[in-house]
């Protein structure tokens, strides 16, 4: 089963969120976002996304009536804004999946808060290895620098 995760950009700092399964189909942010000072070395950021992989599921049932906004409360908390809206129009986005040892690491474009992000490139690609939170973090922030460059 693959794992996905999503990194986010915002103000000063990167928010790392686990993605979920719901009914094979879409994918939702699961469990707490982790907040790291946008300044972290590459090995922090990179353990965070593994971390956030690592709490990706597989089948999680389809948020009830008003779903979505529960969904969305651990990640505008943790990037201290209020609305969906803000975060679409302030944050760039990476996202980054996992599948039999390979990582891809995918820039989104933002495109406001109507349209939300889309992928912005093909991603990279890179195979497990014993450095991985550092090489995988350093790949996130090279990254999230194309993503902001796209977004513009």
């Amino acid at each position: 089963m693959p794992k996905c995760a999503n990194v986010y950009a915002v103000g000063d700092a990167f928010l790392a969120r686990s993605l979920s399964r719901v009914e094979r189909v879409h994918w939702i942010g699961t469990g707490p976002s982790l907040r790291l000072p946008i300044d972290c070395g590459d090995n922090v950021l990179g353990d965070a996304v593994l971390s956030a992989l690592e709490q990706s599921q597989e089948s999680v049932p389809y948020p009830g009536p008003g779903g979505w906004k529960v969904v969305g409360k651990p990640l505008l908390k943790a990037a201290k804004l209020r609305s969906w809206k803000a975060l679409a129009e302030s944050a760039y986005l990476v996202g980054v999946s996992l599948d039999a040892g390979q990582f891809q690491v995918t820039p989104w474009i933002s495109q406001g808060a109507k349209l939300g992000f889309g992928i912005g490139e093909p991603s990279i690609q890179l195979v497990s290895s014993e450095n991985t939170a550092s090489i995988l973090g350093a790949e996130v922030r090279r990254t999230m620098e194309r993503s902001r460059e796209l977004s513009k």
